[in-house]
C-alpha cells in the first residue's frame, strides 16, 4: 500500500461552546474497487451509492473524490470502513446541534454513534485509520459566534488500540490560536465509565461531561456538552479549546473545511 500526505477530518459544531471541524489529513491514495467484505459502518452511514476506495499509488485520488459517503478498504485485514469525506479528509467527528448526546460510555465511543449531522466515528475505526500510515495530519477548524474562523493542524496524529486504551500521540502543531492538545499527548482515552485520567479527585469525564484524552483534566474538551444560546455559566463542561476561547467560551457555530480559512 502506498501512502502520501492526505487527511482525516474531525468536524464538530457546537452552539455556545465551540463548533469545530477536526480533520485528519491522511497520506493515503485510494482507487475504486468492488468489495465483498462486511462493512464497518460509521454512524448513520448510507453506503448504497458509496464509492469504494482502497490504498493505491495515486494519492491524489482521495482529494479528488466528491464529498459524501465512501467505503475505505485499508488493506489491514479488517472490514472496510464507511466514512464521510469532506474536502478529501475523513470526518471522524461532527457536531451541528445538541440532538445527539455525546456524554456516553466506553463501548459507544469504541464503536461510534450518532447520525449524519452529529457523530463520533468510533475509536476502533480512528485507530485503524491512524495505524494505516505514519504520515497522518489532524486539522481542527473552529468558528465563533461572530463568524470568526480559525484552524490549527498537527503533522502527527495517532490513536493506539483499545488494548492500550486508545492512547493519543499528537505533535507538530501549527496555528494562531494556541495548542490545546499538547497536554493531552500520551494520555489514554477516558469516559464516565472508564476513568484513565490523572485526576486524583475523581473522573474528568464525569466532572466535565465529556469523553476525551484527559490529563488532569483538560485544555480541550471537544466531546463536551453542546450548549444552547445564552451565557455559559458552568466551568469547562462545554466544547472547549482553552487557548482560544477559555473555559467559558461564547457560542461557536458550525464550521466545515470549505468555510474555514
Amino acid at each position: 500500500m502506498v501512502f502520501m500526505k492526505g487527511g482525516i477530518l474531525m468536524v464538530l459544531s457546537v452552539v455556545q461552546t465551540m463548533d469545530t471541524a477536526l480533520s485528519m489529513g491522511m497520506p493515503i491514495g485510494w482507487r475504486s474497487r468492488a468489495h465483498k467484505k462486511t462493512i464497518a459502518r460509521s454512524p448513520a452511514s448510507d453506503t448504497s451509492n458509496a464509492t469504494v476506495l482502497r490504498g493505491a499509488a495515486n494519492a491524489s485520488s482521495m482529494a479528488h473524490t466528491p464529498d459524501g459517503q465512501v467505503i475505505l478498504d485499508l488493506g489491514d485485514g479488517g472490514d472496510p470502513i464507511a466514512v464521510t469525506l469532506s474536502s478529501g479528509r475523513v470526518v471522524i467527528q461532527k457536531r451541528t446541534s445538541g440532538s445527539i448526546d455525546f456524554f456516553r460510555g466506553w463501548s459507544e465511543y469504541k464503536s461510534g454513534f450518532g447520525d449524519n449531522d452529529n457523530f463520533w466515528l468510533g475509536n476502533d475505526n480512528i485507530h485503524r485509520l491512524t495505524a494505516a500510515s505514519s504520515e497522518i495530519e489532524l486539522r481542527v477548524d473552529l468558528v465563533d459566534a461572530d463568524g470568526l474562523a480559525q484552524h490549527v493542524t498537527y503533522s502527527t496524529f495517532h490513536v493506539d488500540s483499545e488494548t492500550n486504551l486508545y492512547r493519543l500521540t499528537i505533535g507538530g502543531f501549527s496555528g494562531d490560536i494556541g495548542d490545546s492538545l499538547a497536554i493531552h499527548n500520551g494520555r489514554s482515552f477516558s469516559t464516565s465509565d472508564q476513568d484513565n485520567d490523572l485526576y486524583q479527585q475523581g473522573s474528568c469525564a464525569s466532572k466535565y461531561l465529556g469523553a476525551w484524552w484527559y490529563n488532569d483534566c483538560h485544555k480541550s474538551n471537544l466531546n463536551g456538552r453542546y450548549e444552547g444560546p445564552g451565557s455559559v455559566s458552568e466551568y469547562a463542561t462545554g466544547i472547549i479549546w482553552e487557548t482560544w476561547r477559555g473555559y467559558y467560551p461564547r457560542r461557536i457555530i458550525p464550521c466545515s473545511p470549505q468555510r474555514c480559512p
